[in-house]
């Protein structure tokens, strides 16, 4: 590596002047050369690898662009391989950009006030390119946060004028400060003449914790439910956060190992994709960071060396939830009482999981919950086989009760394989054998009141999609053990299968239930066809349901969409028809679309029949820059109805309140000082206010959210220097994003020489006090930015300069001259 190629790299492109017509040709640019923009010492920069935006580092310049240095264990937080020895750094630890790594070069760019530096790939670390180091997580700033999904509805029977106004609002209160979250996930609900009521569902304080990859958890909270049943917990919990992981490690997939004899070519291919590929030495190779690729499908590896050998290998590969990748561990702690609904038993318990990726094939887990009156210990393992995915477990319980103890076990099993001939991607999810004595901790807590009999009267035909006025939504798991329905089998299957040619595809989704001391079965299934042709969808499925008394039903569905364009926006025009055991139950008949900018505002209109009635709705939705609001009105042969709704998200952080048009968990904050009407990443509905600030309610954690300010139809203020931004918030944060901004006022105007002449293209503009504020450009027209409007000005060209008298009141199209 020579200094001197970096020096190419750096030194600024030239541009020809004698290219420029008439006097244009002589005008001085070189002040647009200039790379002392920024003064000799310690800056904190943008630094891209590989055009990859890896943080904002200090940075320290010296008296040229190429004297540009970087703390040596900043390498590391690049990316970079530590293992290369750089010959150049000085007692204080600062390291040349271009030493470190054999064959770096790089570029300061003044504008952006960033350093973008080009690393061999040999010397980038094996992980996700868009993994950003934790000391880059950005916990935010302290806030204030309300985020509310209301709802208003009125229904008014026709025959008795009797109506019906129900209010609903979901809210989620929170606190930010100092690191913690403090959090509150509630509702209000209102009927008609009742009073207004509320219902807390979670209270809790939490706290990320980068260096464990881990979140700890303070109060209402569900325990986690990947192994045991989710569990509604007072207390505290300590879990692993698997969001903080690089993508590559979140979710399993295989390690590919091999050995190429030349600089070889590999290639990783899954269901006759290209999914990854990379360039590798003679020698052996290890893959460690491929991309996350579903559950299903065997990887084909393929080596292509110099010499034009090919040789390839398969790796199998299955997935099912519990797999972890190799090298991976996952945990959860949570220590508290149980809160369970519908009953007021609250025993203390510990519950523990752990869950660890062995290798390519095999992942373990563990676990265990315990309280006074119930233990259980559950053991297990994840396998990736060659004729697919498996994962068995076995839970042993034990369950103290009034009248006697139980001990039991209970058997679960997964499988899921992708079969590459037929295209088929089967799952066998969760079958389940327990025997007549297990409990899971929920049915320990329900059986523990020993009110069988009560709850089974008060809750006689009760079912999850049933909802009566004095009771809540149960969903069947909580049925069968409020009313004591001891599970002993559940066997589910989901199938999925594209038919050959364009007949498109076909699934197959069903689940049986049956019980100890009873003959009774449950089962649920829904069978389902579509095929796209020419743009028009068709789709068919057949579904078994409950009615709200539990009995089981078979519906069957058909219909079609078919997309259109309507006043140079796309609409949908879709149809159905509905049957209930055969018999015709209802069709419906609707259109669809958005319009506006950004797709503003979307709306339909529907009409609907079935055989005691006919129906036609409206409805409309409008996203503005803080709220989203949205209504319905409905009118049928016996009932009228009207709807309202609105949501977002009010934040308040120091000195400032915003608003934004959705609800949020990971929120943004941009600032752009007096840069008013400021488009944020295209969305129209997302712009600065008139201090400059908006709101973005989505984020991802842990990741680099890029936001990029345009002008839109209404800007004004301050102008924007660089209009990219970066910030990697923690889960929950309300980051803050910040552009500088040139606030001095903005004038274009023409100017020509005394004769008439245009003025020469790129000419400098100086005020009264010899400070540039502009230039000339095309058309001799004049370009300044100022504090203060000045009453004069100076043009400044290549072998003389001119004044201009300039007037308080320009008249459009006009000219000022220049003498």
């Amino acid at each position: 590596m020579s200094v001197s190629t970096v020096m190419h790299e750096a030194r600024a492109e030239l541009f020809d002047t004698s290219l420029l017509a008439g006097r244009s040709k002589e005008s001085d640019l070189s002040r647009f050369l200039s790379n002392v923009e920024l003064p000799a010492g310690r800056h904190k920069l943008d630094v891209y690898v590989n055009d990859l935006w890896k943080g904002r580092f200090k940075v320290l310049l010296g008296s040229t662009r190429e004297d540009v240095k970087i703390a040596s264990t900043a390498i590391s937080e690049l990316g970079l391989q530590t293992s290369w020895v750089s010959p150049a750094a000085d007692s204080d630890n600062w390291i040349p950009v271009q030493y470190i790594s054999e064959g770096a070069t790089f570029v300061l760019d003044i504008s952006t006030q960033s350093l973008r530096v080009s690393v061999p790939q040999a010397y980038v670390r094996r992980t996700d390119e868009s993994y950003i180091d934790p000391q880059f997580w950005d916990p935010g700033l302290p806030a204030l946060i309300l985020g509310y999904n209301a709802v208003y509805n009125r229904l008014e029977a026709q025959s008795t004028n009797v109506a019906t106004n129900d209010f609903y609002s979901g809210l989620n209160l929170g606190v930010n400060i100092g690191g913690w979250q403090f959090r509150e996930l509630g509702s209000a609900s209102k009927r008609s003449d009742e009073r207004i009521q509320y219902q807390s569902n979670l209270r809790y304080a939490q706290n990320n914790i980068a260096s464990l990859k881990s979140v700890v958890r303070v109060g209402e909270f569900y325990s986690g439910g990947e192994l045991f049943e989710s569990v509604k917990t007072k207390g505290v919990g300590l879990s692993s956060d698997i969001n903080m992981l690089p993508n590559s490690m979140q979710a399993f997939s295989p390690v590919v190992r091999g050995t190429a004899r030349t600089n070889a070519l590999v290639i990783v291919k899954q269901n006759g994709s290209i999914i990854y590929q990379e360039n590798v030495p003679p020698g052996p190779f290890v893959i460690d960071a491929l991309p996350q690729t579903g559950s299903a499908g065997d990887l084909t590896v393929i080596v292509q060396e110099a010499s034009g050998e090919v040789t390839s290998f398969t790796i199998p590969f299955s997935s099912v939830p519990s797999m972890l990748k190799a090298g991976v561990s996952k945990y959860a702690l949570t220590l508290g009482s149980a809160v369970q609904p519908n009953t007021n038993y609250t025993p203390d318990f510990f519950q523990a999981t752990w869950q660890r990726g062995l290798d390519n094939r095999a992942t373990g887990y563990l676990g265990s919950t315990m309280s006074p009156e119930y233990q259980a210990y559950l053991i297990g393992g994840a396998f990736n086989l060659p004729v697919g995915a498996l994962s068995l477990d076995v839970t042993h319980a034990r369950t103290d009760l009034k009248e006697r103890n139980f001990t039991g076990q209970s058997i679960r099993i997964t499988y899921s394989k992708l079969l590459d001939a037929t295209a088929t991607n089967f799952t066998l999810g969760a079958f389940r054998y327990s025997s007549a004595n297990f409990y899971t901790f929920d049915d320990a807590i329900y059986a523990k009141e020993n009110n069988f009999s009560k709850n089974r009267k008060k809750y006689q035909n009760r079912f999850d999609i049933h909802q009566t006025e004095d009771t809540s939504v149960i969903d069947m798991k909580t049925w069968d053990s409020l009313t004591g329905a001891r599970p002993r089998n559940n066997f589910s299957l989901n199938i999925s299968q594209r038919l050959p040619g364009e007949w498109g595809s076909v699934y197959f989704a069903g689940v049986q239930r049956d019980y100890w001391g009873s003959n009774k079965k449950s089962r649920e299934y829904q069978f389902g066809f579509s095929k796209s042709f020419n743009q028009v969808s068709i789709s068919l499925s057949v579904n078994k349901v409950r009615d709200s008394h539990g009995h089981e039903q078979t519906r069957s569905y058909i219909g079609f969409t078919i997309p259109f364009e309507m006043f140079s926006n796309r609409a949908t025009l879709a149809s159905s028809v509905s049957f209930a055991e055969s018999r015709y139950s209802q069709s419906n008949t609707s259109v669809s679309g958005s319009a506006l900018q950004s797709q503003r505002l979307s709306y339909s209109v529907a009409a609907s029949h079935d055989p005691e009635n006919r129906a036609i709705s409206v409805g409309s939705t409008y996203r503005a820059n803080n709220v989203t609001v949205g209504g319905t009105l409905g009118e049928a042969s016996d009932y009228r109805q009207f709807g309202l709704d609105a949501r977002g998200t009010v934040v308040m952080i120091p000195g400032k309140i915003l608003a934004s048009n959705d609800m949020g968990n990971t929120m943004l904050v941009v600032e752009a000082p007096k840069a008013k009407g400021m488009v944020v990443n295209g969305d129209a509905s997302v712009v600065t206010d008139e201090d400059g600030y908006a709101l973005v309610p989505y984020a991802s954690p842990y990741r680099t959210n890029s936001i990029m300010l345009s002008e839109g139809a209404n800007t004004s203020g301050g102008r924007v220097i660089g209009n990219v931004a970066h910030s990697v918030p923690f889960a929950d944060a309300v980051a803050k994003v910040t552009f500088k901004t040139d606030l001095r006022q903005a004038l274009n105007f023409r100017a020509l020489h005394a004769n008439g002449s245009p003025l020469p293209f790129g000419a400098e503009v100086l005020d009264q006090a010899g400070n540039s504020i502009g230039y000339v450009g095309q058309a001799s027209t004049l370009y300044i930015n100022y504090d203060k409007r000045p009453s004069q000005l100076t043009v400044r060209m290549h072998d003389s300069v001119c004044a201009i008298n300039l007037p308080d009141v320009l008249a459009p199209r006009a000219s000022v001259s220049c003498r």
